[in-house]
């Protein structure tokens, strides 16, 4: 059959509707998918409310809320049943995957052309920043270091270590004496 359309006479499409190629295609049954840009504000609005409804009820009822057939994997999800959770989890690692390779090449890029990891400026020499985040990264630890949080912890930290050398010792002597003893 010829793939050009004739204006004669009407050619019928005996081809894949999905794949015509035809512009006055006979079956007219086979609807464009809409975008949901596409879509009125209006429509827009019913459906978030509608998703945001149908969501509530199959939590509720204790059914996944991405298929709406099988009971929630109560071990790790609240949410799910088992197969969307492992789709899930894959799509996820997927994800983060291909976000860490983006940043990685990012990073190798500012390593070897010696680059501030924030910004793109010059590095102050064996640093990773350039000169104005490296003040800005010093001054938050001098912060951080008269901050009254952190000496509070300090102290705690201090008497913990305390504690356990001493009932370290109080154990090396009772053992020691045993010894003698023996």
């Amino acid at each position: 059959m010829n793939d050009k359309i004739s204006k004669t006479k009407k050619q019928i499409c005996n081809m894949d509707c999905f794949n015509c190629k035809f512009l006055d295609c006979i079956n007219d049954y086979v609807k464009k998918e809409r975008r949901w840009r596409d879509l009125p504000e209006e429509q827009k609005k019913k459906s978030a409310e509608h998703k945001r409804e149908k969501y509530y009820r199959d939590k509720e009822k204790g059914i996944c809320t991405h298929c709406g057939k099988k009971p929630i994997y109560a071990e790790k999800s609240t949410i799910c049943c088992y197969e969307c959770y492992i789709n899930y989890k894959k799509r996820d690692m997927e994800r983060y995957r291909e976000l860490r390779a983006r940043t990685q090449e990012k990073h190798d890029f500012k390593e070897k052309n010696n680059l501030c990891l924030y910004c793109d400026e010059p590095r102050v020499d064996g640093k990773k920043v350039c000169a104005k985040h490296y003040k800005k990264m010093c001054d938050r630890i001098m912060k951080a270091n008269q901050s009254p949080k952190r000496k509070a912890a300090q102290e705690r930290q201090k008497a913990i270590n305390w504690a356990n050398i001493l009932t370290d010792r109080q154990e090396y002597e009772e053992k020691y004496k045993k010894k003698q003893s023996l």
